[in-house]
């Protein structure tokens, strides 16, 4: 009698709350495009393009394309707009992936092109759009703003934004890109949506209680017996019992299909969404690989669509859910390995160490290791080990130059990695199959689209020769997060006002001013970064940033230098020190300590002007010529002039 008031009680709460439904599977809502001029084309799934003359609604699915002559919009239902403006942004498309009223998240992939979206006042509904690139190697989650991107050859190469922003750009590589302006409740902290259902909403306390005292086998009792009494809630009394439960996630997800294998996907994402917890990412994941594992024992006919949800429900599972699919059904190995790779990008090593392992031959591990490097070249020495240590087959030379020639100047990191991994020297063969030629052109660089800076924010992505990334900022500014690859090597160069940053590590945050000259070519430029490894370069000054700090530079040929200065190299002025700066002008190294507002020149015949502004009393700052060692020190209120080999030739007090 107990467990009949039990199961009532639990029922009587959850109804009306279900999980919301995924794409693939549930209804979705149209947009609406409509064509003013022009040739505008749309294709539902399955079919071939056909033009649009007037208005069509759109659904989950579609992709829109458009020539050089159109001009339109599509509308969504939350607000999101979509301009198709061929006169000023050129042709382009999309396709959408994910579009349902009932759900905040649309989310869509730019295929080509210039493409403007704009998402004004939807701060309060929690609306997110996120826009991936078609490679997969960029997503922006964007909320409340006006918002471009700049595709081409299927990679974003630009972005620009309005000041309102509320979003970022992710990459795969691991660069993250925040382009929040301040936030609106003065926290500091940007807020992100929680789709987790929680404890209070998920089921009622006391059926919460026993299963979560309970073991996996018991747990998957209570969850079958709470569905008998209504199966009409089993979704989301399978939902609440796993998030009672994690451990059990597994045994209740069998009960479930049991009773309901016409509704095993939502089954699956309702188990997966309830047991994904965002403070232990591992764990959900591991997780999501045994609940995937049971849903395909038991319904194998759905086994790619079960896939695919389970990736979308929780795509930071995407090793764990490869995994146990490869091991469960070695047939959807290639299968499973793209939808991860497209799903994570970014944990494609460990992608690959989770199905090479059952791969049927060495030609199959080679297929998976050209697959991840496609889509993430950077962790090529990552994919190769991954894939030469878990192997059981000898694949150690070919997966080496096939990652070497993904990402050319990891050449040497490849062959270093993968002898201490093995215990074989195949340096030699790399050497041979990427040759310095190959090295050089390779990755070629990537010409970037000018987008004319209407938007108050704008910033372009190139790659060089050498396989490292340009970032180059030309309006506004943003908060460039490198922390994730100060051990990859990847080098990153930031170019902002004529003024250059090269940059391996570390959180980064650079600001360009509007122009300050009639003619709109200079500005101030603000740099701030934190934990990063590399150098600022101004002329012929340069910054160590391999400590925390704050400055502001000025670009060459501004109006407001002083008339006694004529600079040819440039000028630095750090007016907000927040630690040690060290810099470097000629053959001097100047110390700044923090607190220390400091301006330095470099004159036409190569001397440098270090003028020390203000300074606390006591503290000074320090001018070494690296030639001889002679340290000169600057107090407040001096200015010291040096030679280009770092010899002093005046100190003057009293200056201003």
């Amino acid at each position: 009698m107990q467990r009949t008031i039990l199961i009532f009680a639990l029922a009587s709460l959850l109804t009306g709350w279900l999980p919301r439904p995924l794409s693939g599977w549930a209804q979705t809502a149209p947009a609406t495009l409509t064509v003013l001029q022009g040739t505008v084309e749309v294709a539902a799934p399955g079919e071939t393009f056909a033009p649009v003359t007037e208005s069509v609604s759109l659904e989950e699915g579609y992709q829109i394309r458009w020539e050089e002559d159109a001009l339109g919009e599509a509308i969504f239902f939350n607000g999101l707009r979509i301009l198709i403006d061929a006169e000023l942004y050129g042709p382009g498309s999309f396709s959408i992936q994910q579009l349902m009223e009932d759900d905040p998240v649309i989310n869509l992939t730019q295929l080509t092109g210039n493409v403007l979206y704009s998402l004004e006042n939807t701060l309060e509904t929690e609306t997110v759009v996120n826009v991936r690139d078609a490679t997969g190697t960029a997503t922006a989650s964007i909320r409340g703003t006006d918002f471009r991107m700049e595709v081409v050859a299927g990679a974003l190469v630009g972005a620009a934004w309005s000041n309102d922003a509320i979003g970022d750009l992710t990459f795969s590589n691991g660069l993250f890109v925040d382009l929040t302006a301040p936030d609106t409740d003065g926290d500091g902290v940007e807020d992100y949506l929680d789709p987790n259902p929680t404890e209070a909403n998920a089921a009622d306390a006391a059926f919460y209680t026993a299963v979560s005292a309970a073991s996996p086998s018991e747990a998957a009792e209570l969850v079958e017996a709470a569905g008998a009494v209504n199966p009409d809630l089993i979704v989301a009394i399978a939902g609440a019992g796993a998030a009672a439960n994690p451990a059990a996630a597994a045994e209740i997800t069998v009960a479930a299909l049991d009773q309901a294998p016409l509704l095993t996907l939502e089954i699956v994402a309702s188990v997966i969404r309830n047991t994904n917890n965002p403070a232990d990412l591992e764990a959900s994941a591991a997780l999501a690989g045994e609940v995937v594992a049971s849903a395909l024992q038991a319904n194998p006919d759905l086994a790619e669509t079960i896939i695919e949800v389970a990736l979308q429900t929780n795509p930071f599972a995407a090793a764990e859910i490869a995994g146990a699919v490869a091991r469960s059904n070695p047939d959807l190995l290639a299968f499973v390995t793209e939808a991860a790779l497209a799903i994570n990008p970014a944990a494609s090593a460990d992608i690959v160490a989770a199905v090479v392992p059952f791969a049927a031959d060495a030609d199959a591990v080679l297929a998976i290791v050209l697959l991840a490097l496609a889509v993430d070249p950077a962790s090529a020495v990552e994919i190769a080990v991954a894939a030469a240590t878990q192997s059981a087959f000898d694949v150690i030379e070919a997966v080496g130059v096939a990652a070497a020639l993904a990402h050319p100047s990891a050449r040497d990191a490849i062959g270093a990695a993968l002898a201490n991994a093995t215990g074989t020297d195949i340096q030699a063969a790399l050497v041979e199959a990427v040759s310095d030629d190959a090295v050089a052109n390779a990755v070629p660089p990537v010409e970037l689209a000018r987008l004319e800076p209407e938007l108050e924010n704008a910033i372009f992505f190139g790659e060089t020769a050498s396989g490292n990334i340009v970032i180059n900022i030309t309006a506004g500014g943003a908060v460039l997060d490198f922390t994730r690859l100060l051990a990859s090597g990847l080098l990153f160069a930031i170019r902002v006002g004529g003024i250059e940053a090269e940059v391996s590590g570390g959180l980064f945050f650079v600001t360009l001013a509007p122009p300050i000259n009639p003619d709109g070519t200079r500005g101030l430029v603000s740099f701030a970064w934190a934990d990063a490894e590399g150098f600022i370069s101004l002329g012929g000054i340069t910054i160590d940033v391999s400590s925390a700090a704050r400055v502001t530079l000025l670009d060459l040929g501004s109006a407001t230098l002083p008339p006694t200065l004529s600079i040819d190299a440039g000028q630095l002025v750090i007016t907000e020190s927040t630690a040690e700066t060290i810099l470097r002008a000629g053959n001097s190294v100047i110390v700044v300590p923090p607190g220390v507002q400091v301006t330095v020149g470099v004159l036409e015949n190569g001397d440098v002007i270090v003028q020390v502004i203000s300074a606390p009393p006591g503290v000074t700052v320090e001018v070494t010529n690296l030639a001889n060692g002679e340290v000169v020190e600057l107090i407040g209120n001096t200015q010291g002039v040096f030679d280009e080999d770092g010899d002093v030739q005046v100190v003057v007090s009293g200056i201003g």
